[in-house]
């Protein structure tokens, strides 16, 4: 393995590391706050990532609750992790949510809990 292969290496380690910080601090500040009473200031403080490495990963707060719903899903840590997910966001959160285009699965996530 050449240096540079190392560094390409180890900054995509550090990237996923990243990555994942996010993802956790994010999920629980939805699950604790809600979508509209988490900032994405304080999910990027809790992930220990600054906010423009927050805006580098998620456009926006949106495109990032979309991703969380994503990941809870594809976790699949439980027959009903998505709805346990969705299930501590209020319903009438949930509907005001307007998801960024290309979020077919969030979005369809959602408009199923919110017609249940």
């Amino acid at each position: 393995m050449t240096e540079s292969n190392g560094l390409r290496e180890y900054r995509k380690q550090l990237q996923n590391a990243k990555s994942e910080s996010i993802y956790a601090a994010a999920i629980e500040f939805f699950r604790a706050n809600g979508f509209h009473s988490s900032r994405m200031v304080d999910i990027a403080r809790a992930a220990d990532v600054s906010t423009a490495t927050l805006y580098k990963h998620f456009k926006s707060k949106e495109h990032l609750f979309a991703a969380c719903i994503e990941r809870v899903q594809s976790d699949g840590r439980s027959e009903n992790a998505e709805n346990d997910f969705l299930d501590t966001v209020a319903r009438k959160d949930l509907a005001a949510i307007k998801l960024p285009k290309g979020s077919s699965v969030a979005k369809e996530a959602i408009s199923k809990y919110v017609e249940a």
